[in-house]
């Protein structure tokens, strides 16, 4: 079972598994626009449209050092958490781009979004209740300086008659920054924590289980951050010369500094893996949040006792996985496209592990 248990350890996607080495780094970045191609999302949606509820953008820098059981590490992460309607996407696009003879006479409009900016400091735990059994935990001081984190909801209607929309929707966000009116915001940064969770379980001689929770506990508390509690109205009257729609909004309602207490979105993770031999593995891998999921099935070539090559498919977003792994060097790229502008689904996964 020794070789088993090797592979095991090598193939766990975080830090906590592959840190055997007194100095690492690694740096993650997970994206996805289910609606849009990833380009298209971040320049106001215009490429093509198709049916989809929600994007996302996941990245993580961490450089740190391990002394035993224990691992104490810098980390960065940028991320962002979207929800909608299928509809929504379809309206920004609309006004932005134009009407589309494929969009709705009326729209059901409704967005969730959680945004966050950090560093810190990470501290983590990993210790072996049975032979077959590791057990991980990390808790993470984070100095946070960008929030976004509320909710829109609404409808919009097209007025063919007129080739005009009229659009109501009410908005409570919380931001660093005011993006309606010109309020001005004092906080510079919000200050918490959060706490991750881990197991590997060796359950036989070829089956095995890895599981991890991160955000599994969080706070971060901001003081004197924007609150928008708003009523959006508008009725767009005339189209400009690119053919875009001139929107004028009517904005009612409250805006105000208060204190803010964030919680992040738990992140669950699993991994069941069987090995078929010593030389190839499959396993399925599941992703869970509360504003997306996914599967993804693939497998582990080892042709030399040091190198694993790995290939995956990502049943929700169609898309294909390529890795490659040393006991001191990981690297892996997942894309739906091999034009980067086209992708929806585009992620990058490296480590590098030294002794000194």
């Amino acid at each position: 079972m020794r070789y088993s248990t090797s592979l095991l350890i090598w193939t766990l996607a975080s830090p906590i598994a592959l840190a055997e080495n007194n100095l690492y780094f690694n740096l993650n970045t997970e994206n996805f626009s289910e609606p849009t191609s990833i380009d298209s999302f971040r320049h106001n949606l215009r490429g093509d449209i198709r049916h989809g509820d929600h994007a996302y953008s996941l990245s993580q820098a961490e450089l740190g050092s391990k002394f035993g059981a224990w691992r104490l590490s810098l980390v960065s992460r940028l991320e962002y958490f979207f929800q909608f309607s299928p509809d929504t996407p379809w309206l920004y696009h609309d006004l932005e781009q134009g009407r589309s003879t494929k969009g709705p006479d009326t729209y059901q409009i409704s967005l969730k979004v959680n945004h966050l900016r950090a560093n810190g400091l990470k501290l983590a735990y990993q210790w072996a209740p049975t032979p077959d059994v590791s057990l991980s935990t990390a808790v993470t001081y984070l100095d946070a300086q960008q929030l976004y984190h509320g909710q829109l909801s609404g409808q919009a209607n097209w007025q063919a008659s007129d080739s005009s929309y009229n659009l109501e929707a009410d908005m409570a966000l919380v931001s660093y920054r005011d993006i309606a009116l010109e309020f001005p915001v004092t906080s510079e940064s919000g200050r918490g924590y959060s706490a991750d969770l881990a197991l590997s379980w060796q359950l036989s001689t070829h089956w095995s289980l890895n599981l991890s929770a991160k955000d599994l506990l969080s706070q971060i508390q901001w003081q004197d951050v924007l609150f928008s509690d708003l009523n959006v109205a508008s009725d767009v009257a005339q189209i400009d010369q690119q053919g875009r729609f001139q929107v004028r909004p009517y904005l009612q309602g409250r805006q105000l500094l208060k204190d803010h207490r964030q919680t992040l979105p738990k992140q669950y993770r699993g991994r069941l893996l069987y090995q078929y031999n010593a030389h190839s593995s499959g396993f399925l891998d599941v992703m869970q949040t509360s504003y997306f999921h996914y599967q993804r099935v693939g497998m582990l070539i080892r042709p030399v006792p040091d190198q694993i090559w790995e290939i995956n498919w990502n049943l929700q977003q169609q898309a294909l996985g390529i890795g490659y792994q040393t006991p001191r060097f990981r690297c892996q790229v997942i894309s739906d496209h091999w034009n980067i502008d086209k992708a929806r689904a585009l992620s990058l996964s490296t480590s590098v592990h030294l002794e000194f």
